[in-house]
């Protein structure tokens, strides 16, 4: 498997996680999506690229509560987010949204 199908697999869950609510984003990101990240950091199989990485950003946005967590893992990478207007649009849009956890807090 190359580098571009491992980032277009990577692009295509980031695509299905934004038709999920924030909540089920979480649940995947605990059942498996941190280990998965994680471990390629860690070169486990392989190191994570730098164009994967950027595809994994996708998967940062998506997150509810563990976004701050999301954040702190996505910093050891090298992603880019060059070419990556989409991704800086839902982040804008996030953190012009409240969540609940600030709600809660407020």
């Amino acid at each position: 498997m190359t580098d571009e199908d491992r980032t277009a697999w990577l692009e295509a869950i980031g695509w299905q996680l934004r038709s999920l609510p924030r909540e089920d984003v979480d649940r995947q990101s605990k059942r498996w999506m941190h280990t998965y990240v994680q471990r390629r950091i860690d070169t486990i199989p392989r190191l994570l690229t730098q164009s994967e990485a950027s595809a994994i950003a996708e998967w940062v946005v998506q997150l509810g509560d563990s976004f701050d967590d999301g954040v702190r893992l996505l910093g050891r990478t090298q992603t880019s987010l060059n070419d990556q207007r989409m991704l800086l649009l839902d982040l804008n849009v996030r953190m012009l949204t409240p969540s609940r956890s600030r709600l809660r807090s407020s």
